[in-house]
């Protein structure tokens, strides 16, 4: 009798414990087939797989939603709103509704979302996304400056970020110091406008040698993102030719 309670007991204990480990790998093995496949169908099984286990993880509602909106924006809705309804606290959930509405351009939709998710949890990625929805440059490089004290691996992210401010604040100088930093980051991963910018400013500068290097990177960035701007063609053809 004691050996069953005492069993009991240890299953009580630890169970959570194991339950936490593998909701753990069925997340970590969701997006790695993701990244592997870009297939949501065959990411969300794992997720699948472990509410079987907790059928009541907010947390798994997001994962599930958030891997499927990476496919389609709002793909993930009813997901994020079933997190929230069992964690009504799930700052992940707010900001995934919030990112969608931004994805297909609905930024006052996305506003509250994004506000509550980063109240609710301040860390380096919702502080980018809060300064992205402000309206005033220099209340947006007040979040992204806050975001550059949070994180080191990913900091390129913000960098990138501040440098697409100073541009808009025609600070050309400060606009290429965060570039380079920016690019200077082994892990950074940049799209074509970046590139396409960051040759902008150079040539607003008068190094019209670093802006057509720059703006060959945005070109063979295109590869794989599409056609080429019109804008970034005739800036190559006028400038570098």
């Amino acid at each position: 009798m004691r050996l069953l309670l005492f069993t009991s007991i240890l299953f009580l204990i630890f169970q959570p414990n194991l339950n936490a480990q593998k909701t753990d790998y069925y997340i970590n093995e969701a997006y790695k087939t993701f990244d592997e496949t870009f297939e949501a169908s065959k990411a969300i099984v794992y997720i699948d797989s472990a509410l079987t286990i907790e059928p009541n993880n907010a947390q798994l509602y997001y994962v599930r939603g958030d891997i499927q909106s990476l496919e389609n924006p709002f793909d993930g809705m009813k997901d994020f709103n079933k997190s929230l309804a069992l964690d009504s606290s799930n700052a992940d959930a707010y900001s995934g509704i919030g990112n969608a509405h931004q994805m297909k351009g609905e930024w006052e939709e996305a506003k509250p979302y994004i506000i509550k998710a980063y109240d609710l949890k301040p860390d380096y990625w919702k502080t980018i996304e809060r300064g992205r929805i402000c309206d005033e440059p220099m209340e947006q490089l007040e979040y992204f400056q806050k975001a550059l004290l949070l994180e080191d691996r990913d900091e390129w992210v913000v960098q990138s970020e501040i440098s697409d401010v100073y541009v808009e604040m025609k600070d050309y100088a400060n606009a290429l110091i965060h570039y380079e930093l920016a690019f200077s980051n082994p892990l950074g991963e940049f799209g074509p406008h970046v590139y396409e910018n960051c040759g902008d400013a150079y040539l607003e500068v008068g190094k019209k040698n670093m802006a057509c290097e720059k703006w060959n990177f945005a070109l063979q960035e295109y590869a794989f993102w599409g056609e080429p701007t019109e804008t970034l063609q005739q800036k190559i053809d006028t400038h570098c030719n």
